[in-house]
């Protein structure tokens, strides 16, 4: 290609002739590894029961003498088709494809602004923001009940790593200890049998958590996650502990206080006649969440996180925090996100 390219073109052209083997690059070449990359960013962890296809038709409309090989190189495939023959089953990613996709995350921009020029050397991710418009709701498409309060876009499906690149620089606001919080200011009775580990749950959360893993006990999901830190585990183990389902108990997992601490929440939930912890947890984070927004302001936030948010970088964030504490009665954290 004689024509001057941006550095997102550049990178895609030296990956192409130095791992895939092509000399020749041409615009098609280019469009078959955007294609896969815009497919990366939202599936970069791709679990063992995922179904991710690759459209095979939309890669051979670019280059239909090198989709194969490129494709070959960028990932790492099942020899299984979708019904149609049109898509091929992909099981994970090349490591020099996952570079190369990291490299090209960094030259993007993010903007909830619709409006913004995008031009030829300007790449832009158009975020969700903090209006539920963009989101979709937590309904079941086959049975049509309800079973969460939470907003969804598939660009909170990003790994951390990936998140930290594309909104370095912005700030992270949450809940502190979101489900355990929230269970303590709303529900929790304490008696005698309350279980030590509780209170070390709630007031020593960092302990808590090391407990889990120094412990090393997880259900099957954890066990066989190989993307998520220990911490990251533990967490997910910490809010198990709130998300039984029809009023039956948590499965024991063989550790004696971890099971103990589960049974405990759960009678105590069944007590306030709540059989779906989920939900009702839900339904309490999202009205504090929608609460921070409206004193952050919509038009500040880029992306909607759960039990947070991700907005633009605002002057005397320390006093609308403090607001935001205030208002919900219940602690929040603010970071600076910060890539590698």
């Amino acid at each position: 290609m004689k024509k001057k390219r941006d550095a997102f073109e550049s990178l895609i052209s030296d990956y192409l002739k130095d791992v895939v083997g092509i000399i020749r690059i041409t615009d098609g070449t280019i469009a078959v590894v955007e294609e896969l990359f815009k497919l990366w960013r939202t599936n970069l962890h791709i679990k063992r029961d995922e179904q991710v296809f690759i459209p095979l038709v939309e890669l051979r409309k670019h280059s239909s003498r090198h989709y194969a090989t490129i494709r070959n190189a960028c990932c790492v495939m099942k020899h299984q088709y979708n019904m149609n023959q049109t898509c091929k089953l992909i099981i994970g990613w090349d490591y020099k494809f996952d570079v190369l996709c990291f490299k090209l995350l960094n030259l993007y921009v993010i903007s909830n602004n619709k409006y913004i020029h995008h031009s030829r050397y300007i790449r832009v991710i158009n975020t969700p923001g903090g209006s539920t418009a963009a989101y979709t709701n937590g309904i079941d498409s086959k049975t049509g009940a309800l079973t969460s309060y939470r907003w969804y876009h598939k660009l909170q499906n990003m790994s951390k790593k990936q998140r930290d690149v594309l909104f370095n620089g912005c700030l992270d606001l949450d809940i502190v200890a979101c489900f355990p919080t929230l269970f303590n200011k709303y529900i929790f009775k304490d008696s005698d049998k309350t279980p030590a580990a509780y209170h070390i749950m709630i007031n020593q959360p960092d302990l808590f958590l090391k407990m889990l893993i120094d412990a090393d006990v997880w259900t099957y999901p954890q066990r066989y996650d190989k993307h998520s830190t220990p911490r990251d585990k533990a967490k997910q183990m910490r809010s198990r502990l709130f998300n039984y389902k029809d009023e039956k108990p948590l499965k024991n997992v063989g550790l004696h206080w971890y099971d103990e601490l589960a049974l405990f929440i759960y009678k105590q939930m069944m007590d306030n006649g709540i059989n779906k912890g989920h939900t009702y947890f839900t339904e309490l984070e999202q009205r504090l969440v929608q609460i921070a927004i409206d004193i952050i302001g919509e038009d500040n936030v880029h992306m909607r996180m759960h039990d947070g948010f991700i907005t633009t970088h605002i002057t005397h964030m320390d006093i609308l925090l403090q607001k935001i504490i205030e208002e919900t009665g219940i602690e929040w954290k603010v970071k600076v996100i910060k890539s590698e």
